[in-house]
Formats: C-alpha cells, sequence, structure tokens
C-alpha cells in the first residue's frame, strides 16, 4: 500500500490506485563523490518498477489507478485508449506507454520538438536509440 494512504487512512477507497511499483526503494549510501566527513545518501527510485524506475511510477499507480479495471474487450481495437504527450526523451511519455501497454490499454504518444542545446542533446540521443 501507498505510504500516502498509511498517512492518510481517508483517502482510501476515495483515490483510485493501482500498485505498479515495489516500495519502499532501497536507501544507500555514496561514497567518493564528497568529502569523507559528509554523509551522502541516494533514494534508488531507479529501482522503484520492473517496467520503468523513478518517482514516476509512483504517480502513475494514482493516474492509472482506475484505468483497466473493466472486463478486457474482445476485440483489439476496442481496448480502452490512453493518450500522453511529452517532448522528445520524455521520461514520462515512455513510462505512461509500458505501464499503459502492460494494462492492456491502447497507448498513443505525442511527442514534439524540444530545444536541442549542449545539455539536452547526448541525452536525447541516448534516450531516442
Amino acid at each position: 500500500m501507498s505510504l500516502l494512504f498509511t498517512r492518510f487512512p481517508g483517502l482510501v477507497g476515495r483515490l483510485p490506485f493501482r500498485p505498479l511499483g515495489q516500495f519502499p526503494t532501497a536507501l544507500e549510501p555514496l561514497r567518493g563523490l564528497c568529502s569523507s566527513r559528509v554523509d551522502l545518501w541516494v533514494k534508488r527510485e531507479d529501482q522503484a518498477g520492473t517496467l520503468y524506475g523513478g518517482n514516476k511510477v509512483r504517480k502513475l499507480e494514482l493516474l492509472l489507478g482506475g484505468i483497466g479495471d473493466q472486463k478486457p474487450a474482445m476485440v483489439q481495437d476496442e481496448r480502452p485508449r490512453l493518450l500522453t504527450l511529452g517532448a522528445w526523451g520524455s521520461n514520462h511519455a515512455l513510462a505512461v506507454a509500458l505501464y499503459g501497454q502492460s494494462l492492456g490499454l491502447r497507448v498513443d504518444t505525442v511527442l514534439f520538438p524540444q530545444p536541442l542545446t549542449v545539455e539536452t542533446a547526448p541525452y536525447l540521443q541516448r534516450q531516442l536509440a
């Protein structure tokens, strides 16, 4: 169950929710990045889901919570359709597509250009590959 529902039990049954991740994620020390006098820890949200990690899994548990509860359609084209959009290399669009398809939904993704800069170009090349 989500920590949200543990903290606010009155929301149970009032908010649609579908568990998609494995929580809580690990908290690990990160050594060698700064002075040994500093304790630096990292939350391993990359381990949150089997299809896709990161904080996207947490929000999709709520956004996709009520979707897919219907009886699966017999005809492929009658399945519910999910539309998502984002810029090239969008982590959100990718996560929605992966988890939406895993729920048996038809997923359409609309991607639009984003300015290529020295910082974004290498990242986009890796994502689009």
